[in-house]
């Protein structure tokens, strides 16, 4: 049997997810007349997702671990903002030397987060498709066990 508390709880979830309060629930709301699958065609596309949202998307995709999906995206967002939140495809070399350079001399951080680091921007730039030409290192070819 559900308790009163989770009842509220999971009611409230419904509301939010058909856009409307519970006060609203006397036919103002979409959710008693109108189901979301049912007037698919009528409603507006999703929005775009957010780029680091995309991000995520693709570790997860890539099964990478939770905290490997943390630090990554911590990386990427705060090279974004160093950046004066430029597109990443808008950059290359000279902005991660830059990134790289401000946390060595000016954050004074270790080694080891110089690489973090870097692997979350060569992690980024892989997936944006101009992985080749930055920090002058080939792209690495995944081999299929076939070859």
């Amino acid at each position: 049997m559900m308790s009163a508390k989770s009842f509220r709880n999971q009611r409230r979830k419904v509301f939010a997810y058909f856009g409307c309060s519970q006060r609203e629930a006397d036919g103002k709301c979409e959710m008693d007349s109108i189901h979301p699958r049912e007037n698919a065609n009528s409603q507006k596309a999703p929005p775009k997702p957010k780029f680091l949202d995309s991000v995520r998307r693709v570790l997860r995709l890539r099964h990478y671990s939770i905290r490997t999906e943390e630090s990554y995206v911590d990386w990427i967002r705060r090279f974004i903002l160093f950046h004066g939140k430029r597109h990443p495809k808008e950059m290359g070399e000279p902005e991660i030397c830059a990134f790289l350079t401000h946390l060595a001399a000016d954050r004074n951080v270790a080694a080891s987060t110089q690489n973090q680091a870097l692997s979350a921007l060569l992690f980024l730039f892989q997936i944006t498709m101009i992985y080749t030409h930055v920090l002058n290192r080939p792209g690495t070819a995944v081999r299929s066990p076939l070859d």
